[in-house]
């Protein structure tokens, strides 16, 4: 039971960090550093979609987008936020619009599973 709540507890930090900007309208929503490597690009729109790499999904359910919008992830160079107590690769996602009416579900594999 404990593990199941350190993933839990890992999960809600990772999710925090992909969304920093997501409520605010003044900071723009996307990577902000250049070196990131972008790994996937894809337009969703109102009929839902996946945004996918190699250990990231992003569901984004129907309705959940008024119009397409451009969505890309993004690995964040190692070392980067957890430093030697990551457990997967961090994530970065571009181009969420600052408001969407459904919840999104991200799932990230961890690379020591």
């Amino acid at each position: 039971m404990g593990s199941r709540r350190f993933f839990r507890s890992v999960f809600l930090v990772a999710v925090t960090l992909l969304f920093p900007g997501g409520c605010s309208k003044h900071e723009p929503v996307g990577p902000a550093d250049p070196s990131q490597n972008t790994t996937a690009i894809v337009t969703i729109g109102p009929q839902g979609g996946i945004l996918e790499s190699s250990a990231f999904t992003l569901r984004v359910p129907a309705g959940a987008f008024a119009s397409p919008v451009p969505l890309t992830v993004s690995t964040v160079p190692p070392g980067h936020p957890f430093g030697n107590h990551a457990i997967s690769t961090s994530f970065r996602v571009g181009g969420l619009p600052e408001e969407f009416v459904v919840p999104l579900a991200v799932s990230i594999t961890p690379t020591d599973a």
